[in-house]
């Protein structure tokens, strides 16, 4: 029952959530919540359910502005041969990292910001691949060193969305999430409908992109001198739908 009550919170005000202070849905009624026109929506005739579409453009193309569908200049679905040209093309050769299902690239710079190593990640249903996921990657050898790696981060690409810092994580190391999966459809309705049924389903709900920090083990510590990992990750976004 409190999580019900939580979330029926949480929708009551999820413009505040994304980072958006005044989304106005229909101005002669202010009293109506996201929650009251996703029921009224699912009960409504087709011409009654066009003029709630018509009311929720603004607040559809807000969440649109949230919504990570590329990086680097490629987007996520993409196939490998798709991606590969382009990313050689941007970065040059490729590391002694890549796999069959990983492109990998070492020392670049993006965005302004300087890592060790970029991954690209593939998702395959046995046919084709799918651009599915992204690590940007530094190390760092002590937890100041990666809480300035993590601000770095976080001021880099909250520029572009809303960041949320996450309850899991320490004051000394936070992590960031943030943004909407490229798999959401961009229909107000399913978004709301999702976190209502699926309690914040990551394909649809923020978490898209985020920051962490993993501690290496005694071996790396030895081989490489360093002790953190900071990582920006994009994904892993699931494309492939597998099921019994």
């Amino acid at each position: 029952m409190k999580t019900y009550i939580l979330l029926i919170a949480f929708l009551s005000s999820f413009p505040y959530v994304f980072g958006q202070e005044d989304v106005n849905v229909e101005k002669n009624d202010t009293t109506k919540s996201y929650l009251d026109y996703l029921f009224e929506y699912k009960m409504a005739s087709p011409e009654r359910k066009n003029e709630i579409d018509s009311l929720m453009v603004d607040y559809e193309d807000f969440l649109k502005s949230k919504q990570v569908k590329s990086i680097c200049g490629v987007e996520f679905g993409k196939s490998k041969e798709e991606v590969l040209p382009v990313l050689k093309n941007k970065f040059g050769k490729l590391s002694d990292y890549s796999e069959k299902n990983t492109i990998t690239f070492e020392n670049i710079k993006y965005a302004g910001i300087e890592f060790e190593r970029v991954f690209f990640m593939f998702q395959s249903d046995g046919y084709k691949t799918y651009l599915n996921a992204c690590i940007f990657a530094n190390s760092a050898k002590t937890t100041d060193e990666v809480e300035r790696l993590l601000f770095q981060l976080k001021y880099a690409i909250e520029k572009k969305y809303s960041l949320f810092e996450e309850d899991e994580s320490s004051e000394k190391n936070p992590y960031f999430s943030g943004g909407i999966s490229p798999l959401w459809d961009g229909k107000w309705y399913t978004m709301i409908d999702n976190i209502m049924t699926k309690m914040f389903d990551p394909d649809y709900y923020r978490g898209a992109v985020r920051t962490d920090m993993i501690e290496y083990n005694e071996d790396i510590v030895k081989d490489l001198g360093v002790k953190y990992g900071v990582r920006l990750i994009y994904g892993p976004f699931n494309y492939v739908k597998e099921e019994f």
